[in-house]
């Protein structure tokens, strides 16, 4: 008999590694699909997406974009826009009344392509809306607001009687009052006539990015881009700066982030403005930072760190982008390395909260069954099935503890097999999905915190209508794979269409449907250590136990897992926990050919289940 170790690990919060299993650690895992990692409880199944509403009149085969706007506690709503088209919802799913003036409609629909190319920013009761592929023009006197960003207002707030209501106009861009061409110029992207790529909002002041070029308003003057007086130059007036590089630098995007300004270009430098408290033309110098190649991804801010997705061969890189006080400048580090070739070579989307340590990604997607468009002329072109619409995110938590990152965690999130996400975004702590099914568009959304609520995916509450035997419950989507669930238990339904029947008469309160969220984890293939810690492959290793310590994430028992166990290629086998909160397998077989998941079980309650240990008996025989 060979020596008997064990590996555990107490708390399994690591998330997917794909390096060797050697140098992993031991709360790391081989892969992983709906669950989060949690440092506190360890390893959980994630929550599940909550129905919104149906984003009805969207143009075929086109794709779409979603933008948030936070104006308090009490007004959060989501817009939808792509190809000229804007719409706009509360978080509760109720639509908003949103009207155009013929201009507006006509900037925005100008040089339309398939794929969303509006550029948006709220500030204050404001959101600008910018057309990317418009060409700007200065009439002689002011920008030519026919050919600059128009502005969103909410007119209306909801009330029991109507919905809220916002109107989108062209913005009457203030005029030239002193100087000429010479002493007091407009912006140069409106000069030369180049389309404005990005906005952002940085000191008091708008900013317009395009070409190689950022303009910068009047201080608490968003719509002024000229000197207030041509002969007395004060701090609070335009900016017009340019990069200053030899290489060609066009500007992607533009974000405030950290009291500096950073910049993204397509030739994969990037850009800092950095000024005292008070940015003026004496102190707007853009200075080059770092040098990574990236993606045309907004970069998203969190806390006191910045992500992008970073640009390789084959696939993507996440980069985390921060300010190194040992070395005095900004560094990025690559937290995607351990899970090389996971990330796709197309990012479409990024999104987080930093409140709760965690970044969502989406790839780049197109509608189903919809061919993919030039750039350049939007013809269709054909497209490998692998990169039509993206059905998973992939899921980063962080968690430092003071200058030591304690936790670097790595997930998928799989939604339903008909639905593809077209796009995310967060508001406080809920994540929200503009997804497409085979209805057309919808909106969902999900809670980041841990809930105790069912484990349902696109979860709707319904009311059936009693006939005959049966009770018929109809949703707003396909419903071939989704469950009712009747105080707290599971009804055997027959599904047609989105219609749901159950035997016997539930028609009298509301019943939760939804899509039962199937997830696991396949663990790590253990490896002998010395006494040093140190990797000893002289041998073999024959996996003998393994014990999962588990407990229900819901208000009652029942979120069990089971053991499935493939050796050397053959069928697998599964092992359902027994009624506790212990899961203990014995298993004889060589690790190298073992493969071990833990998974839902198909007959345990639609609650989360919480994973808090794992702990792997095993035997070394030195060769």
């Amino acid at each position: 008999m060979g020596e008997v170790f064990h590996i555990r690990a107490s708390l399994p919060h690591g998330g997917i590694s794909k390096q060797p299993p050697h140098v992993r650690f031991p709360n790391q895992v081989e892969d992983a699909l709906n669950v989060d990692f949690d440092i506190v409880n360890g390893l959980r199944t994630r929550n599940g997406t909550q129905w919104l509403a149906r984003v009805n009149g969207l143009t075929p085969d086109y794709s779409y974009r979603l933008h948030t706007i936070f104006r308090d506690n009490n007004e959060r709503y989501l817009v939808v826009h792509g190809g000229g088209q804007i719409k706009v919802f509360d978080i509760e799913g109720a639509e908003a009344t949103v009207t155009m003036d013929q201009d507006a409609a006509d900037y925005l629909s100008k040089d339309i392509h398939p794929d969303a190319h509006e550029s948006m920013i709220s500030i204050a009761d404001y959101t600008l809306v910018c057309n990317t592929r418009t060409n700007t023009r200065f009439d002689g006197s002011a920008p030519d607001p026919l050919t600059m960003p128009v502005k969103m207002v909410r007119t209306a707030i909801k009330t029991t009687n109507q919905p809220a209501a916002f109107h989108i106009s062209t913005i009457a861009w203030n005029k030239r009052l002193s100087g000429n061409t010479l002493t007091n110029k407009p912006p140069t992207i409106v000069s030369k006539g180049y389309p404005i790529t990005d906005m952002a909002y940085h000191r008091s002041r708008l900013v317009l990015a395009g070409d190689e070029y950022l303009a910068f308003s009047q201080v608490n003057d968003l719509f002024n881009f000229f000197i207030e007086d041509a002969q007395n130059i004060v701090d609070s007036d335009p900016i017009d700066a340019a990069l200053g590089t030899t290489q060609v630098t066009l500007i992607d995007h533009v974000v405030d982030f950290n009291k500096s300004l950073s910049i993204f270009t397509g030739s994969g430098r990037q850009f800092e403005l950095n000024a005292p408290e008070a940015l003026t033309h004496a102190n707007a110098t853009i200075t080059p930072s770092t040098n990574y190649q990236a993606l045309p991804v907004r970069p998203v801010g969190l806390g006191t760190s910045l992500y992008f997705f970073g640009k390789g061969e084959q696939y993507a890189t996440l980069y985390e982008y921060f300010y190194d006080d040992s070395r005095v400048s900004n560094q990025a580090a690559d937290v995607s390395i351990h899970i090389a070739g996971m990330l796709p070579h197309q990012g479409r989307s990024l999104t987080g909260s930093v409140n709760d340590r965690r970044l969502w990604a989406a790839q780049s997607s197109t509608p189903a069954g919809v061919l993919d468009f030039d750039d350049e002329s939007g013809t269709p072109i054909q497209l490998d099935e692998a990169t039509r619409g993206t059905k998973e995110l992939l899921v980063y938590t962080f968690y430092w503890d003071g200058e030591k990152k304690q936790q670097s965690a790595w997930t998928k999130y799989q939604l339903p097999s008909n639905v593809i996400i077209e796009d995310i975004a967060t508001i406080g702590n809920k994540l929200y999905l503009l997804i497409q099914d085979d209805q057309g568009w919808a909106l969902e959304v999900s809670p980041i915190q841990p809930d105790e609520d069912w484990l349902l995916d696109r979860k709707v509450q319904v009311t059936g209508v009693f006939g005959g035997a049966d009770t018929v419950f109809t949703l707003p989507y396909t419903g071939a794979d989704a469950s009712v669930l009747a105080d707290g238990t599971a009804l055997a339904v027959t599904p047609s269409g989105q219609t749901l029947a159950v035997t016997g008469d539930y028609s009298g309160q509301p019943v939760t449907c939804g899509v039962r969220v199937n997830w696991q984890a396949e663990l790590t293939e253990p490896i002998h250590r010395d006494t040093n810690g140190q990797p000893d492959l002289f041998g073999t290793v024959q996996t003998r136990k393994v014990v999962a310590t588990t407990k229900s994430g819901g208000p009652v028992p029942g979120g069990k897992i089971e053991l499935q166990l493939v050796m050397g290629g053959r069928d697998s086998k599964n092992y359902p926990s027994p009624i506790g909160d212990v899961l203990c397998q014995a298993i004889n077989g060589h690790a190298d050919l073992v493969t071990l998941k833990l998974a839902s079980q198909t007959n345990s309650s639609h609650f989360p289940v919480i994973i808090t240990g794992i702990d792997l008996e095993c035997e070394f025989n030195r060769r």
